[in-house]
């Protein structure tokens, strides 16, 4: 495992040239060994069914304005994302396949095709596999849950990010936005 501040190689060899196309802020963001702090607003849909499955999947609590920790931790071929909202830690693995960037978490693989638009980091969902241990099972996306994402530059010192989990026949399952600190990229 990494602990240098090092530039994710990861988001930088899926992104190719388009990485430099990214705000400083944004590409900070990214780096390994580093502890960003931030706020965010966590919300669920209302219903048994929905907190069920929210704790289920270990997901946070909802809170108007929970304090973030996230640490990135480079780890085998792809990285670590553990997210701290509050007391509750929500930690996922990532890397890259067939040019997509890949996220594991319960038993669930979620593929991404990330793109720079204006200065924004978007994450476009392209594919879900479920798993029981090592079998993969693609999931149509009719039936899988899908992962909107984004990170926009606030300013040199800050990013913006939302994110948005929605279930076939539930809806949005929940959202948590907010905003980190990033260092200045230029000091």
């Amino acid at each position: 495992m990494t602990t240098s501040n090092s530039v994710s190689s990861l988001y930088q060899n899926l992104l190719g040239s388009a990485w430099g196309e990214l705000p400083g802020s944004v590409r900070s963001a990214h780096l390994a060994g580093v502890e960003r702090r931030g706020y965010f607003r966590v919300t669920h849909r209302a219903g048994r069914i929905a907190g069920h499955l929210i704790r289920w999947s270990k997901l946070p609590a909802a809170n108007n304005q929970a304090q973030v920790v996230l640490r990135i931790h480079e780890e085998d071929a792809g990285q670590v994302w553990e997210r701290r909202f509050g007391s509750d830690t929500f930690s996922t693995f990532q890397w890259a396949d067939a040019g997509c960037l890949v996220e594991y978490f319960q038993c669930w693989e979620l593929s991404f095709e990330l793109q720079v638009m204006g200065r924004a980091l978007l994450y476009k969902q392209c594919g879900a596999r479920f798993c029981f241990g090592p079998i993969r099972v693609r999931v149509p996306s009719a039936f899988a849950p899908h992962v909107s994402a984004i990170e926009r530059d606030q300013d040199l010192n800050r990013v913006d990010v939302r994110v948005a989990v929605k279930l076939p026949l539930i809806g949005t399952l929940i959202t948590y936005e907010g905003h980190l600190e990033v260092e200045d990229p230029q000091s």
